[in-house]
């Protein structure tokens, strides 16, 4: 018996884009006998380099902004967890004087940032949150009342470009860690 998933995942429209090109470029042959190749090689490597420096080099957070850019996309799909931002938390959390290697930190995907973090890593879902002295969330997610409730505290913002991608949380109750 075939179900559809009922996660928005992106990787099911990946068929479409060959069709999808072969559509552009046939739409797109008659512009180019009108104008130069030479405006059209600039306006592409212009946009590429617009689209791009804000991602990078976390290139797997593009979105189309004809369709809202990043900010829609994770409304719709939830922040993808490919590791993307994980080295910019951890170097955050790695210059900070009261991060040591017994500091512990519960992310999502605890095998993307344990390389990069100089504590503990462990996966959120069984984290003991009253042990832990840092918490990684999206925007909005679902854990946050419960690390919120335990006396974490949002310290810093990941962001790409003006959207935030990764709220970083510091326990306050904890004296030692």
């Amino acid at each position: 018996q075939m179900v559809i998933s009922t996660k928005k995942v992106d990787r099911y429209i990946v068929l479409l884009i060959p069709i999808m090109t072969f559509v552009g470029l046939w739409a797109v042959k008659d512009i180019i006998k009108k104008v130069s190749l030479k405006i059209i090689a600039v306006v592409l490597i212009l946009q590429l380099i617009v689209l791009s420096v804000p991602l990078y080099p976390d290139y797997f957070n593009y979105a189309n902004p004809l369709l809202g850019g990043l900010r829609v996309f994770l409304k719709v799909f939830g922040p993808m967890d490919w590791g993307a931002g994980y080295y910019r938390v951890a170097r955050f959390l790695n210059n900070r004087a009261e991060t040591t290697s017994d500091s512990w930190l519960a992310a999502f995907n605890d095998q993307s940032i344990d390389p990069y973090f100089k504590g503990r890593v462990e996966q959120i879902d069984r984290a003991d949150f009253s042990k832990m002295q840092y918490v990684i969330l999206p925007p909005g997610d679902s854990y946050q009342s419960e690390v919120l409730n335990y006396g974490f505290a949002q310290i810093y913002s990941v962001k790409y470009g003006d959207v935030d991608y990764w709220y970083i949380y510091e326990n306050n109750n904890q004296i030692k860690y």
